[in-house]
């Protein structure tokens, strides 16, 4: 048998650049050590390490050592036990010294807002030449759409979000990404739940508002009491956004004297359109966005989905400064990847694109959420910025961190107690008392277990997020349901087979239905399905109802 041949050791440097927090495997490539090296160190130097061989580990909380992550004080630590110092490693996207940078006009990013069914997407489709909302499911919009339109020469990027309750966090990132808000309020139904919502955010976020009185179809003449009515929600709005600024006083104060009359419209019939064109043109002349397309590329995700065709996992981003460029890396979120292929929103496939224009981008690695900050970098800087908070957000939720351990652990000593050693006593007492209780389903001792598809992230998460508070039943109960796990795309054998083992149902919005090995899957094994396109039905076969 011929002897393995190693090469020389690398040699460490003396400074190690290190993240804010990094796991096992990659502090032993940094320090080119072996993980058990770095394992029995750990052992050493910190209390809390569990000194356990591999086949015990999992007893202890860890999968494996893999799994332990480390912040920067704790990751310093081992550094100096091998004689190295660690220094902060900051990847920003600030421009470096001697930058010069390349200032040219960016199309303004504007945002459409307000309350469900007060016109939003027929607005878009008139400003758009389009017919979206027709098509809606249940004539409600559920996604936030994103569209370059040409208005009156000058270049704009249109984020139209939905308006109900539940999709509260697309309003917030729509408002993050704009430049402009602007607040439509139906006429007869005034100034609603949603609508000071997307006032609050606009404030917030620090940017300027142009309110949108909408569905005046027959003109303002054609009814005495219209004029009155739109001095009134005028009024009415006005009064929301210097309640919000009470909350965020660093609003500029020129946008709050900016803020006087509203521009009265029909997206129906397109009485007022062009003076409404012209508003927003002249309210974005007044900002003169301008981008520096020499910097580093950086922006942000507006949506992330899963497509067929061999396109794979998906996102829309736009840029507020640089240019994307095919086979650029890219950090976005927790992930991480390379730019494959680029789509503008009228279905172009282009090689570059510059700041303000939303385009679709093939090529991540996982499934950043919307709202993420998007950054082209180098390939190992991008691999090290998804790392570093793949762990940051792992790092509280380790085991050494759990105030309450289901086993009675002793760290550092490598002294395991095992389940047989709490006594049969005990394990009996505690299953006569399990039985005792006969919790009712539905209750929160005993929610309903379900499984959420969607077919985007942004859809996923306001579903998921609406567990979170108890619903009510038609006889006014409060009924607690819960998430056990969610995925994009269609329903796969794993989601049946979990869904059987736990009892659980799943749940299918606008997703493809199960193939037809699945299919029969799900029927001999009788797991209930909900596949529903519109967010109400989300768990109608449970007796449920998302209001």
């Amino acid at each position: 048998k011929k002897a393995r041949i190693r090469g020389p050791r690398r040699k460490v440097p003396h400074n190690l650049k290190l993240p804010r927090y990094i796991d096992i495997p990659g502090l032993s490539k940094l320090l080119n050590r072996t993980m058990l090296d770095v394992t029995k160190k750990g052992n050493k130097i910190f209390d809390w390490w569990p000194n356990a061989t591999f086949k015990t580990l999992k007893k202890t909380g860890y999968r494996d050592v893999k799994s332990i992550v480390l912040n920067f004080e704790e990751a310093q630590a081992m550094c100096k036990a091998y004689d190295r110092d660690a220094h902060p490693l900051e990847i920003r996207p600030d421009p470096e010294e001697g930058h010069e940078p390349i200032m040219l006009p960016r199309p303004c990013v504007v945002s459409i807002m307000g309350h469900v069914d007060h016109g939003k997407t027929t607005l878009m489709d008139r400003l758009r030449g389009t017919n979206v909302a027709s098509r809606e499911p249940g004539g409600i919009t559920q996604d936030t759409y994103c569209f370059l339109v040409d208005v009156l020469g000058n270049p704009i990027t249109f984020l139209d979000t939905p308006g109900h309750r539940v999709f509260t966090s697309m309003r917030d990132n729509a408002a993050f990404l704009s430049d402009l808000a602007v607040i439509v309020v139906d006429v007869n139904e005034g100034v609603e739940s949603q609508t000071l919502e997307s006032v609050h955010f606009a404030v917030e976020h620090n940017i300027s508002i142009l309110p949108a009185i909408t569905k005046v179809d027959d003109g303002l003449d054609a009814d005495p009491a219209m004029r009155p009515r739109i001095a009134e929600l005028t009024s009415a709005i006005r009064t929301a956004v210097v309640d919000a600024v009470k909350e965020f006083p660093k609003y500029p104060q020129a946008f709050l004297t900016d803020l006087k009359d509203s521009v009265v419209l029909s997206a129906k019939t397109g009485w007022n359109v062009e003076s409404f064109k012209s508003e927003m043109n002249a309210k974005l002349h007044g900002l003169t966005m301008k981008a520096d397309v020499a910097a580093m590329p950086y922006g942000a995700v507006i949506e992330a989905f899963t497509e067929g065709g061999g396109r794979g996992n998906v996102i829309t981003v736009v840029l507020w400064q640089g240019s994307i460029r095919k086979g650029d890396y890219f950090a976005a979120g927790l992930t991480w990847g390379k730019v494959k292929q680029i789509q503008t929103s009228e279905r172009k496939i282009v090689d570059e694109i510059p700041p303000g224009i939303p385009v679709q981008i093939m090529g991540v690695r996982g499934m950043p959420d919307p709202g993420d900050d998007f950054m082209v970098l180098e390939e190992q800087d991008a691999i090290s910025i998804a790392t570093e908070r793949q762990c940051e957000q792992a790092y509280p939720n380790q085991p050494r961190f759990v105030e309450e351990q289901e086993e009675s652990i002793e760290y550092g000593s490598g002294e395991l107690l095992e389940l047989d050693e709490l006594g049969e006593e005990e394990d009996s007492d505690l299953e006569k008392k399990l039985n005792e209780q006969q919790w009712e389903l539905g209750s929160k001792e005993n929610p309903h277990l379900v499984i959420v598809k969607a077919d985007k992230q942004g859809t996923l998460e306001p579903l998921l997020a609406a567990c979170q508070e108890p619903f009510v039943n038609d006889k006014d109960e409060k009924v607690f349901v819960q998430p056990i796990s969610s995925g994009l795309g269609a329903v796969t054998k794993a989601d049946v087979m979990l869904a059987d083992a736990a009892g659980a149902t799943i749940q299918c919005f606008r997703v493809k239905p199960p193939s037809k090995q699945i299919s029969g899957l799900i029927k001999s094994l009788k797991v209930e399905t909900n596949l529903f396109d519109v967010y109400f039905d989300f768990l109608k076969n449970i007796g449920l109802k998302v209001t």
